[in-house]
């Protein structure tokens, strides 16, 4: 039988179908929530097949009146999320690069025959951490400079708490300058996102204060029936003197051990954050960015 293709704009997408597809495959992942896309993407279309047995949102935006995909910030992995054959995905791929002749994509893990359909494709790495563990059996998994850090923290004054996402936001623009780091807009429309997940117990933030509460680490993340996101997180330069991340990430384990989920660290390419992530211990997994460029000269000098 032929797959059903469609891509439809943002605001014509079934959000009910489109949202359960998400939230009952295996293979969901909530950057792909339609109200996250809406908020955290300039805008985006939404490919469908056999009527929301799988889907594929693709941000994109316009310059010099072409439309071109594009990776937007805090969204780690999307691609393809649902049940389809190699082939059908393969169908679904060529729609997709027909419709856009420029652009960037994350193709989520699962997604492994992607690097068969393009003549580039990055191999990126997500440490994943599983918390169906008991607090015990995930501390023994620690490195052994992550439990000298966590020693040294308990020694200090710390307290953890749930916080507000406001704070830490505003905090993480004033302290963390670093080159790409997103601007007040970007965090604007983050903030907006992650509190429309308050509702249903979704966002999630967590502090840890000095004995005048003063802000020295905070993570602020989503939560979905399989994963909590680990969206943002912060030190500041007095919590870096006192190992106040090591003691978020500990009690943030203390706290979600035992659950059946995966805390989600969201890997990055910098060394210095990836060796963090390497003293919880878990397992890495791979995702995909692809780089594709059909245009013709001189549009093919398009740069984001």
């Amino acid at each position: 039988m032929q797959t059903a293709i469609e891509l439809i704009p943002a605001h014509k997408i079934d959000r009910d179908k489109w949202n359960s597809c998400i939230q009952s495959a295996s293979n969901g992942l909530i950057y792909s929530h339609a109200t996250y896309l809406d908020h955290m993407s300039d805008n985006w279309s939404g490919l469908v097949m056999n009527d929301y047995a799988a889907v594929m949102p693709v941000p994109w935006r316009k310059k010099w009146g072409v439309r071109y995909m594009y990776v937007p910030a805090f969204m780690q992995q999307l691609g393809i999320t649902g049940t389809l054959t190699d082939e059908e995905a393969t169908t679904a791929i060529k729609r997709i690069t027909r419709e856009f002749l420029y652009g960037d994509l994350h193709f989520n893990a699962s997604n492994t025959f992607i690097p068969a359909l393009f003549p580039a494709v990055t191999r990126r790495r997500n440490r994943i951490v599983d918390l169906k563990k008991n607090y015990a059996d995930l501390f023994n998994d620690f490195s052994s400079d992550g439990r000298r850090n966590i020693l040294s923290a308990s020694q200090a004054k710390l307290h953890y708490r749930e916080g507000k996402s406001t704070e830490a936001m505003t905090t993480f623009l004033q302290q963390m300058k670093y080159p790409g780091a997103p601007d007040s807009f970007t965090m604007n429309r983050f903030h907006t996102a992650c509190t429309l997940f308050d509702e249903s117990g979704q966002h999630i933030v967590r502090c840890v204060m000095d004995s005048h509460e003063q802000l020295l680490a905070a993570f602020v993340g989503l939560k979905d029936e399989r994963r909590i996101y680990n969206l943002l997180n912060l030190t500041t330069p007095e919590g870096r003197k006192c190992s106040a991340n090591y003691y978020l990430f500990n009690e943030l384990l203390k706290e979600w051990s035992g659950n059946p989920l995966l805390l989600d660290l969201e890997g990055s390419e910098l060394p210095g954050v990836q060796a963090f992530y390497l003293h919880w211990g878990g397992d890495w997994e791979t995702y995909f960015h692809v780089h594709h460029n059909r245009l013709l000269w001189p549009l093919r000098l398009l740069k984001h």
